[in-house]
């Protein structure tokens, strides 16, 4: 997945004392350095697509992670779902999404489809990037909430190690 075109991007800022998490959404389509963001993924790699991004924000960042649909879908999966509100009616068939408005608990090929719907929201790739940006938030609500013991953050780190690729 290093030399892809990212499909989303966020920052993600993660105060460990509160326990809480922030995450800026950048649109795939914003144009960053010349070209359309997540093309310095495919052109050079994550160092590239850093760079450009602390260029154009002024933030540091300390790491990247990186996933593939797959590796989301298991992350989902192996985590138990998460919870989401689904703002409006969601039906697209290019993303496989079928969602009435209201909570939903999604975990694999659904919480993609939630993530990756954007034909079918008022407000498009806008929203499909929000709820990217929702679901990396219900992610680390259910990590939080769960006060998991020696084991289970062992397991926790295994199933990261498996779903993704960062430095």
């Amino acid at each position: 997945p290093l030399r892809g075109r990212a499909d989303a991007i966020h920052l993600v800022a993660v105060d460990i004392d509160a326990r809480r998490a922030t995450v800026v959404d950048i649109p795939r389509d914003s144009v960053i350095g010349g070209t359309k963001v997540n093309a310095h993924l495919a052109t050079g790699g994550p160092d590239a697509l850093v760079s450009q991004l602390e260029s154009f924000t002024g933030v540091t960042i300390d790491h990247w992670v990186l996933t593939t649909f797959r590796g989301f879908e298991r992350l989902t999966t192996e985590l138990g779902g998460v919870d989401v509100t689904v703002d409006e009616p969601m039906h697209d068939s290019s993303s496989g999404s079928d969602f009435a408005p209201g909570p939903a608990h999604v975990e694999g090929a659904t919480a993609l489809a939630f993530a990756r719907d954007r034909h079918s929201l008022s407000d498009g790739d806008f929203g499909r990037t929000r709820h990217q940006g929702e679901l990396l938030l219900a992610i680390h609500r259910r990590v939080a909430d769960q006060r998991l013991g020696p084991g289970e953050l062992v397991d926790l780190v295994a199933t990261v190690g498996r779903t993704t690729v960062s430095d």
